[in-house]
């Protein structure tokens, strides 16, 4: 399903178990951006990856743009 699809009273649960060095890497995650809770930590993660893959997909577009105004 397409994010534009999605009705906003949409529901996920997540449940998940993480072990070892993940789990460091979690903790670690956490401290860095001094939040108490896990689900605070990956609904901060969740927004920071999508705003990421947002800009990095209008920044291709316009170096897209500009190669196709360059060869033209």
């Amino acid at each position: 399903m397409f994010v534009n699809e999605m009705v906003k009273s949409e529901k996920i649960e997540i449940r998940i178990t993480i072990h070892g060095r993940m789990a460091e890497r979690f903790i670690w995650l956490k401290d860095r951006f001094g939040v108490k809770n896990n689900s605070e930590l990956l609904r901060l993660l969740i927004s920071l990856v999508y705003r990421t893959e947002r800009e990095m997909a209008y920044a291709y577009a316009i170096i897209e743009e500009l190669d196709r105004r360059r060869t033209e």
